[in-house]
């Protein structure tokens, strides 16, 4: 509406490719993991992790390669760079700073908010980007992908879990 321009999306084939690729893996998934009786997390641990990370690496890699003719190294990039970052960033402390609001202020429930709040489905919105946009519309979300992940792995060392009061140390505590 902004700019004068309208998009054309067939939903009901969006829905149907979105079923295909995310639902039906996922139930696929589930039944394979209860049909095995959970034989099965070993290698999705092992082998199954270390391949979903090799098929994310070449969709970054195929991203990259189609939003490259439009990476000019300048002053607007370099200011894409800090608000992509600062983008990503703030997801994860709106995270953080939303776990407050659970009754249950734990550990666990802080970095489950952190990561279902900083964590975005980009690549569903990189693959509209390239479909119905010039190639520099997904040059933002390219760079958040690549902002994304490395900032998820470090959450766990940037909040550490509290250590747990032993009962042997508390009953000391109490007894001086």
């Amino acid at each position: 509406m902004i700019l004068g321009q309208s998009l054309q999306i067939n939903y009901a084939v969006m829905v149907l490719e979105l079923i295909g690729m995310i639902t039906l893996p996922s139930l696929l998934g589930m039944a394979v993991h209860d049909w095995s009786q959970g034989r099965v997390v070993h290698f999705s641990k092992q082998i199954g992790g270390f391949t979903s990370k090799i098929g994310f690496f070449i969709v970054i890699v195929i991203s990259a390669a189609l939003v490259a003719p439009e990476v000019h190294w300048n002053g607007a990039m370099i200011k894409l760079l800090l608000v992509t970052l600062l983008a990503v960033t703030a997801g994860y402390c709106l995270g953080y700073l939303g776990s407050f609001t659970a009754k249950d202020h734990s550990y666990d429930i802080t970095i489950a908010m952190i990561y279902n709040v900083g964590l975005r489905n980009l690549s569903f919105g990189l693959v509209l980007a390239l479909t119905y946009f010039p190639a520099a519309a997904a040059l933002p979300l390219t760079l958040s992908m690549l902002y994304q992940q490395p900032i998820a792995a470090i959450i766990p060392y940037l909040y550490k879990q509290p250590p747990q009061k032993s009962s042997s140390t508390s009953q000391a505590s109490a007894s001086s």
